[in-house]
């Protein structure tokens, strides 16, 4: 089975209008869609600042999260199309590929 990533990649148009969510437990992938935007909650940094919600959109910088307990939040323009709650875990984002990672999901609402 192809992947959102394989199938965008052989139509070229990969990367082109889109950010690429995905969520992945110890259990596999649980969700992978394409969005406009994702908000995270970030834990502190080694300084104790930089926590709360954060947004990620298509183009930004190469990074790596760690995230607090809370709401995950997936939205196309102003319509939320995904919400989950996570405890904890790590977010990657590269190449326009945002990648959640979490030991558990509490509560998930599918488009």
């Amino acid at each position: 089975m192809m992947s959102l990533i394989d199938i965008r990649q052989k139509q070229g148009d990969f990367m082109q209008d889109k950010l690429l969510f995905k969520l992945i437990t110890p259990d596999g992938l649980q969700k992978e869609t394409d969005c406009e935007s994702v908000t995270i909650n970030i834990s502190e940094d080694e300084n104790g600042k930089n926590s709360g919600s954060y947004g990620i959109r298509k183009g930004h910088a190469n990074a790596i999260f760690s995230l607090d307990d809370g709401e995950i939040t997936v939205k196309n323009k102003d319509e939320i199309i995904y919400t989950v709650v996570v405890k904890g875990g790590f977010a990657l984002m590269q190449d326009n590929v945002l990648t959640v990672m979490t030991n558990k999901i509490e509560i998930s609402v599918f488009e």
